[in-house]
């Protein structure tokens, strides 16, 4: 309350030398009240000239009593300005009706109003001041103390002793209130877990995440950019639920984030958003964010991240290109899209703001044996040999790479070589199906059939295929 209560200076000079040289006094005190709290905004006409005090919640009236107790939902609250330095803030205003009718029937001049020991005022820039004080509230001529209180996430038990003062016939009367208000937040949160950024991707601009920075690069002329991002749950699960991206959280009040959202969006079956970049108000941008993921039973939240912009970013030049193994074994039916590596860069080249990759059949493939119809992908057709080349387009520079081989097989009863270091066998064709087993690079396995990306084991289970490799005979 100190923070939004000024002195009433003049008020406390003029009332202090006739309350000192008063003969007699009479106390008023252990009285029960009529006690009401409401949480309060103030509507401004379109026109600036009117000003009307509304409210969300009330208590409503309390008779007879000494505490009142104010149930608000505090997410849904108006913020007020509750003082010059302070952040506008949810408020709400006590109303304390009965006082004795020697005191209440004065007019504010009168009397000397303090709630906790400090004179009963506001800033001139407050809102909510010309609603508070010694006030006619009921329109009855009956006054009542009328004061702030901040209303918080936390809510709480507040107590407050009201004193009144006044001076009559060389008689000092006082009467006193001890009032407790308690607060309480109906608001119903959702428990906080953390979240993971598994994946980033751009469009028209190169994004990618190293630590705890995300950078944007731009390359020349880059315009309408907008940045996809992929998350995983603190297991590092993608979300089976259905969850929604909500806003960034900015380290900055009042900021907006680098990467933002008009209005939340619900995350696709890959766990992924797309978030925009740029708003063209440089000066209201923050670099530092969190963000927000919302689904049912929990709010998840990734790490803060620091965004470092990058403008007329030009991708290194690869001076040509390779395919990263040498041949393929595929079953018929299944799609695969090799990796394609730079000859300087050694790192990937793929279709992006920098230059386009193309694969193409060899000469004299049988066009039968595998489709790269999209450019993108190769897919078993029939049972065969074949050939593929890429071409890579950047800034005007064409590189073409060397054949690879592609033999295709039928997927029944085929050897299957784990290449990564450990592979999980499931009890379903699903990554959150529970493991059974667990493979090591180089072990054999026998795949009888594939659907959906993954393979049926002879011996039973399920695996990725992403992470096995047919054997040749």
């Amino acid at each position: 309350m100190k923070k939004i209560m000024a002195l009433m200076a003049v008020l406390c000079l003029l009332m202090a030398a006739p309350l000192l040289h008063a003969q007699t006094a009479v106390r008023i005190s252990d009285k029960a009240y009529d006690l009401e709290v409401r949480s309060v905004y103030v509507q401004t006409s379109l026109n600036g000239k009117y000003r009307v005090l509304k409210y969300d919640a009330s208590s409503g009236v309390v008779g007879k009593t000494n505490e009142v107790t104010l149930e608000y939902d505090f997410e849904e609250m108006d913020s007020e300005c509750v003082g010059r330095y302070e952040e506008d803030a949810p408020a709400a205003l006590v109303y304390v009706h009965g006082f004795d009718s020697s005191i209440a029937a004065l007019e504010e001049d009168k009397v000397v109003l303090t709630v906790n020991g400090l004179p009963l005022d506001a800033e001139e820039q407050t809102d909510v001041r010309d609603y508070i004080g010694w006030e006619d509230v009921r329109k009855n001529g009956s006054r009542s103390a009328v004061f702030p209180v901040m209303l918080t996430k936390e809510g709480g038990v507040h107590h407050f002793t009201v004193r009144v003062q006044t001076l009559q016939q060389n008689t000092v009367v006082t009467e006193t209130a001890v009032i407790t208000v308690k607060l309480i937040n109906t608001h119903e949160y959702k428990d906080e877990k953390q979240a993971h950024i598994v994946d980033i991707r751009g469009e028209g601009v190169e994004a990618y995440i190293v630590g705890d920075k995300i950078y944007l690069d731009h390359p020349p002329g880059s315009t309408g950019s907008r940045v996809t991002l992929c998350f995983a749950d603190e297991n590092g699960k993608t979300f089976d639920c259905i969850a929604w991206a909500q806003e960034t959280l900015c380290k900055a009040e009042g900021k907006q984030a680098a990467l933002y959202l008009d209005e939340e969006i619900k995350l696709d079956e890959n766990s992924c958003a797309t978030y925009l970049l740029d708003s063209g108000c440089a000066q209201n941008r923050t670099t530092a964010v969190r963000f927000v993921l919302d689904t049912k039973d929990a709010l998840y939240l990734t790490k803060e991240y620091g965004i470092t912009e990058r403008f007329d970013i030009a991708a290194q030049d690869p001076k040509g290109i390779f395919f990263a193994q040498p041949q393929k074994v595929l079953c018929v039916g299944q799609v695969w899209q090799p990796t394609v590596l730079g000859v300087c860069t050694e790192s990937p080249v793929q279709s992006d703001l920098h230059g386009t990759l193309t694969l193409k059949a060899g000469e004299h493939t049988d066009a039968q044996v595998i489709d790269v119809s999209d450019g993108r992908n190769v897919i078993g057709v029939k049972e065969g040999v074949a050939y593929i080349t890429a071409q890579y387009v950047q800034y005007g520079k064409t590189y073409d790479a060397a054949g690879m081989k592609i033999i295709v097989r039928k997927d029944a009863q085929e050897r299957f070589c784990v290449i990564c270091r450990k592979l999980n066998v499931r009890s379903a064709p699903s990554v959150d199906s529970a493991g059974i087993a667990q493979l090591t690079r180089g072990e054999t396995v026998t795949v009888e059939s594939i659907e959906n990306g993954w393979g049926n084991l002879s011996g039973g289970g399920y695996v990725c295929m992403d992470y096995l490799e047919m054997m040749d005979d």
